[in-house]
């Protein structure tokens, strides 16, 4: 090859790399929002679809015309409550309640019917809707909370692309009922949001059953390429299931194609991979001379670099592309969890009561007045306590049960940590002996999943 194509080729692999990573961040990508990123994805979209979906059997769809790419990525058949991506306040950041996410899918099955509309227009609508089903909670504009929930859920769809403000404020409509705020819609982003494999119209639901709603996300879940019984392979509490039928070719080489995109699935969406969250099909896979070499070459088109441990996998993104969310920052809770981890490390496998961990963080703000002032007041310790292990579940660093937390062994990469106190007013963490230390996170997706996952 010449020096050209070499320069080429590289510039390809590079890009290749890079709108990977920006997908396992941010599934949807729209040319209005991040015109970069859609531009990178649609000249690289044959290498980039073929790699999720020989890897991870994930598909991927350019809208040219709406000007919008999305990956469909499909969440696993069980999700942990640390790996769930719920939707969040556009304003606050706070977690979508069942309020919001009922106006959610009430607005966008009335933006299904429209291409512009007027914000008291919708508004009507879905008083209406919430009105005749007696299954959703009534939507009442003279109520200043239902209103604040109903703007959370536009602010949604705007943050998406599928709904556009043409005139006004959207966020107006909170303070008063009467703000006038025009639309447009944009239906093949509406259509793209909901990242499941089998149409809703094709869900058959017994909605006389308590677990419908279960019974409802299971079916949209459902991936039919894997055939029947393939989930059995994935689940951790089950026994290593019996040998395929050798003499079923078909049959054996689904299962193997969902061993393998399962597993990577995880591997890609997950912080840290413990080897005791997979199942013994999975594990056996990832031993295995042909799970490992698919592991290694996926990662490295992907501009990752693979750790392998006795007790999991890792993969880490030098470049952050990937990486929704740091570990440790400047941050209050993620100092507190920093601290936690120093003493959660200290003993390996000891579990440590709730009780003794509110003490450390009492005693940490007791010692630093200066510091994370929000929190300095009778309930800041008990606050940020759950807010620093919920920090930690997401990263896979720590597990709790029955009111008892221990450290995960991907911990032990922050046991040299140090919190060194640079201001009155903040905190750095600085760590020593920890390889690595930023081991950034990214979480298992949910339906609605917009801008989460990817790789540490």
């Amino acid at each position: 090859m010449t020096n050209l194509q070499n320069q080429l080729a590289l510039a390809e692999r590079e890009e290749t790399a890079r709108a990977i990573r920006l997908l396992l961040r941010r599934p949807l990508v729209t040319r209005a929002a991040a015109q970069e990123d859609y531009e990178l994805v649609r000249r690289r979209r044959v290498a980039v679809s073929r790699w999720f979906e020989s890897y991870l059997g994930w598909t991927l769809e350019l809208h040219p015309r709406s000007g919008h790419v999305r990956l469909l990525k499909v969440a696993p058949p069980s999700l942990v409550t640390e790996d769930e991506r719920p939707a969040r306040s556009a304003r606050s950041g706070v977690p979508f309640d069942r309020r919001r996410y009922v106006f959610l899918c009430v607005v966008a099955a009335e933006l299904v019917r429209r291409r512009v509309v007027a914000l008291g227009e919708l508004a009507d609508a879905v008083v209406h809707a919430c009105g005749t089903d007696t299954e959703l909670a009534p939507f009442e504009t003279g109520r200043h909370a239902h209103r604040k929930a109903f703007v959370d859920a536009l602010m949604f769809l705007e943050g998406t692309g599928a709904l556009r403000s043409i005139e006004g404020r959207t966020e107006s409509f909170t303070d008063d009922q009467r703000t006038s705020v025009l639309y447009e819609v944009e239906p093949a982003v509406l259509f793209s949001l909901l990242a499941a494999p089998v149409g809703a119209s094709q869900v058959e639901v017994d909605t006389s059953q308590d677990a419908r709603v279960d019974d409802a996300v299971d079916g949209l879940l459902e991936e039919p390429t894997y055939g029947t019984g393939y989930r059995e392979l994935t689940d951790p509490a089950r026994d290593r299931p019996s040998p395929p039928n050798l003499d079923d070719g078909a049959a054996t080489a689904r299962r193997n194609l969902w061993l393998r995109h399962s597993a990577l699935r995880a591997a890609f969406d997950d912080p840290a991979l413990h080897r005791d969250h997979l199942s013994a099909a999975q594990r056996d896979y990832l031993d295995s001379i042909s799970g490992r070499e698919q592991l290694r070459k996926a990662a490295e088109i992907a501009g990752l670099v693979l750790e392998t441990r006795a007790e999991g996998y890792l993969l880490i993104d030098p470049d952050r592309i990937a990486t929704d969310e740091q570990f440790p920052t400047d941050g209050a809770s993620s100092v507190a969890a920093l601290h936690l981890l120093t003493i959660l490390t200290r003993e390996p496998e000891q579990a440590f009561t709730l009780e003794h961990l509110h003490d450390a963080v009492a005693a940490l703000l007791a010692g630093n007045r200066g510091w994370a002032r929000t929190y300095q007041d009778d309930e800041g310790p008990g606050r940020l306590l759950t807010e620093s292990l919920a920090l930690l579940g997401r990263h896979h660093l720590v597990s709790r049960a029955d009111g008892r937390v221990v450290a995960r062994p991907a911990a032990q990469r922050y046991r040299g940590a140090t919190i060194e106190a640079t201001t009155r007013t903040g905190a750095r963490p600085r760590t020593s002996g920890a390889s690595n230390p930023t081991a950034d996170a990214a979480r298992a997706v949910a339906l609605f999943d917009m801008s989460d996952g990817g790789v540490a």
